[in-house]
């Protein structure tokens, strides 16, 4: 599973780039997988194996996106999509 997710991380790390951001692989051990800026706008990134995710397993991420007041995004893994999820607005978000 750790190889899978370092696929997507880097899936969702090129998608980023590729639209113009600023993105890096945040360090491993924590919530954070991604951060990504952009025209004074920054995201961070909790990519996600599967299609959905509890609470529970997200409540760290946007504990941390409240505490550094940066807007969190979700990236699930669809077979060989990635969908990313605005998860303060649960509506899909366009990089």
């Amino acid at each position: 599973m750790v190889g899978l997710k370092r696929v997507q991380r880097q899936r969702v790390l090129g998608a980023f780039r590729r639209r113009g951001w600023l993105a890096v692989v945040a360090p491993s051990g924590g919530p954070i997988d991604l951060v990504c800026m952009k025209g004074g706008r920054t995201v961070i990134v909790r990519c996600v194996p599967g299609s959905s995710a509890t609470y529970r397993d997200v409540r760290p991420f946007l504990e941390a996106a409240w505490r550094a007041g940066v807007e969190p995004v979700l990236a699930f893994a669809v077979g060989r999509r990635i969908r990313l999820v605005s998860a303060s607005s649960w509506s899909d978000f366009v990089p």
